[in-house]
């Protein structure tokens, strides 16, 4: 399962509409066939299981599948899975978790396999393959995109010396990481500071993915320079201004005009669903960051601490209007992940 799970993971972001979901055949003890959901109108992870174990002259009669999401019992821009895992005569299947976000599903799925005959062991690393589906998870309960804010920062918490300077503070195995983090979401979002200061591409290049998120920029009424490397190039990109006034912008550029309120963030999101986004990778600046937190929307969070002391520089978060401990803001199940000389602090906030 933890092999279905890895494959799984590559189709975050790609896979939007569809949740990402992986598949492995298991036959004598040994792997005959995996595979990964790419995108909408691909075939679907158990299908591409059971066709790599064909092609590789395997027999999948009497196999067992282990498969990330309760396969689909509907007929889609795809057949239904449950179909190709009877026909292909498997004999158990091992699902670590239901879904219970698409009503044509909730159960069905595993219900249909039984009813053939087929042993169905569902809840089998439930905890892992629940988080594969985060993003799937709040797109069809919230209508809105999944938001993720990720920074940088130095052991003392600042993203900047006090001069401005920020490049770069983590070192290249955390650089890789956010590369990675940014295949797997639908689009990069910065504030308008930060692509005027930093000047980034917000594409992905340190890691390998076909996946190329769309590249937004939340100007405000900020103009934006056009020589600018988030404007170049022929990767999907958009701009979020306050008002219909503004500078000209390339051709392929997409403006969306959002009010600057309390409730920008909301409204955001759901634009940027409704655009064909399923998730958002903020990644700063402070004040980008800080205004998402306020908002109390963010659903996942990503601090790079690097092994360094600048003192008086910028800080990572700005006011959050908390006088207290008793009002901060906990992150739940909270994980630790060492790259490099950096660790990445991962966890959910807690809003209520």
């Amino acid at each position: 399962m933890r092999k279905a799970l890895s494959l799984g993971a590559k189709g975050k972001g790609s896979a939007f509409p569809n949740p990402p979901v992986g598949a492995v055949l298991v036959k004598r003890g040994a792997i005959i066939g995996s595979g990964w959901h790419r995108a909408k109108g691909d075939k679907h992870a158990e299908v591409l299981a059971i066709e790599s174990a064909r092609n590789t002259g395997h027999d999948t009669d009497g196999a067992t599948m282990f498969v990330t999401l309760e396969p689909c019992c509907h007929h889609g821009a795809t057949p239904p899975c449950v179909d190709a895992i009877i026909s292909a005569k498997i004999a158990r299947v091992f699902i670590a978790c239901r879904d219970d976000f698409d009503s044509r599903v909730c159960g069905a799925g595993m219900s249909a396999l039984r009813a053939a005959g087929i042993e169905v062991i569902d809840g089998f690393l439930e905890n892992e393959g629940t988080e594969l589906i985060e993003q799937y998870r709040v797109q069809r309960t919230e209508n809105r995109a999944f938001l993720s804010l990720k920074w940088a920062q130095t052991a003392d918490g600042h993203i900047a010396t006090k001069t401005g300077n920020s490049q770069w503070i983590s070192g290249e195995r955390a650089l890789r990481f956010a590369h990675r983090l940014r295949a797997e979401h639908g689009a990069v979002a910065v504030g308008a500071n930060t692509a005027i200061v930093d000047n980034p591409r917000l594409t992905v290049r340190k890691y390998r993915s076909r996946h190329h998120p769309a590249r937004v920029i939340l100007a405000g009424d900020r103009e934006l320079p056009a020589s600018l490397n988030v404007l170049a190039g022929d990767v999907r990109t958009i701009v979020v201004r306050s008002s219909s006034d503004g500078e000209r912008l390339p051709e392929h550029v997409e403006v969306v005009q959002i009010s600057r309120d309390e409730d920008f963030w909301p409204i955001f999101l759901r634009k940027i669903f409704d655009m064909g986004i399923g998730s958002v990778l903020l990644e700063g600046g402070g004040e980008a960051i800080t205004t998402a937190i306020r908002a109390r929307i963010a659903d996942k969070i990503h601090i790079a601490v690097a092994p360094r002391l600048i003192g008086g520089g910028k800080p990572a978060i700005g006011d959050l209007g908390i006088n207290s401990l008793a009002e901060s803001i906990d992150l739940d199940r909270v994980r630790f992940r060492k790259t490099g000389d950096d660790m990445v602090i991962i966890g959910y906030p807690q809003w209520t």
